[in-house]
């Protein structure tokens, strides 16, 4: 009976990837957020070997596209015409960032926009990194409001030295539970 009981609790990728995909043809921003994480980091030249990885990357190339998930009452038209950006090599790389773009801008998912701010900060795209951070931000994301607070507290990354908005940033980080931003 024990050895039942933990094939029930055994993860079933592919099981996991369905349920994904049925949250995302109902618009759920969290499933995209996921997902496309799960491109991007399958998509990296500098993945790991090691093999729950190498399932998780086996799956997502052997479905289906996801994107194709997205119900057409939403606005999926921008997710076909986006332009990607050049720092993205693969396939799995512009599915990933097609997903977290919807995400980001089609649901104000806070953890999407920040995503993609630290992929164009990483890509040395400053324009956008500011664009997407202070929009996650303004959003209330609190990982975004504590990195937005040292870019005004070292007035780096585009953003002016101020001390005040600084502040006004760590504080706001603290309240939504950022346990860095409660000690800043």
């Amino acid at each position: 009976i024990r050895d039942q009981q933990l094939m029930l609790l055994e993860p079933n990728k592919a099981k996991a990837m369905e349920s994904f995909r049925k949250a995302i043809a109902l618009g759920d921003a969290d499933a995209m957020y996921f997902v496309g994480a799960q491109y991007l980091a399958c998509g990296a030249e500098d993945v790991g070997g090691g093999d729950d990885e190498t399932e998780t990357c086996s799956i997502l190339t052997n479905t289906d596209d996801v994107i194709d998930s997205i119900p057409s009452t939403q606005d999926n038209s921008s997710i076909a015409t986006t332009e990607s950006p050049s720092f993205l090599s693969n396939d799995m790389e512009r599915r990933g960032y097609q997903l977290l773009s919807h995400a980001a801008h089609q649901h104000d998912h806070g953890p999407a926009l920040h995503h993609l701010a630290l992929l164009h900060y990483q890509h040395q795209d400053a324009n956008e990194f500011k664009l997407l951070l202070s929009k996650a931000a303004s959003i209330g994301h609190p990982d975004s409001l504590f990195l937005q607070g040292h870019c005004h507290y070292s007035g780096s990354d585009g953003y002016d030295q101020n001390y005040r908005k600084a502040l006004e940033n760590f504080v706001e980080a603290a309240e939504g539970g950022h346990v860095d931003a409660m000690v800043s």
